[in-house]
């Protein structure tokens, strides 16, 4: 596998969601057709080591997603996994509950990125179906 940099400039989307109380931001990094390459997470209150694993999670799929791995493949390993945190979901009104973080993750990169409707809680706003 050949790796496909990301380029310097690139469109972010950034999303801040509570996943059972917890603060999580989710970045994503588009390529210039508008694909993912990679992704940061941030959570709040944690601490070195867990900051650490976290920071290396985002990392190595950033990798993984430069070096050709599909995103839905991807995703879909992280889909439904039980975890701490876990519970209600607020600040995303497509995802309503997450089983963990990275089934949260998952699902909101599934759902944005690759069409899955079947995972979404609640349908699309309107303004998102007309974009």
């Amino acid at each position: 596998m050949s790796e496909t940099p990301m380029p310097d400039r690139r469109d972010l989307i950034r999303q801040k969601v509570y996943v059972g109380g917890q603060k999580l931001y989710l970045d994503v990094g588009l390529r210039p057709d508008g694909t993912v390459g990679e992704i940061w997470i941030t959570v709040e209150k944690t601490g070195s080591e867990l900051r650490s694993l976290i920071d290396e999670l985002a990392r190595v799929s950033s990798k993984l997603l430069q070096h050709g791995c599909g995103l839905e493949e991807f995703a879909q390993g992280w889909l439904g996994m039980k975890g701490s945190p876990s519970g209600t979901v607020q600040g995303d009104p497509r995802i309503k509950f997450a089983t963990s973080l990275r089934d949260y993750i998952a699902r909101h990169l599934l759902i944005y990125h690759c069409g899955r409707e079947d995972l979404a809680h609640a349908p699309a706003p309107i303004e998102e179906t007309t974009l």
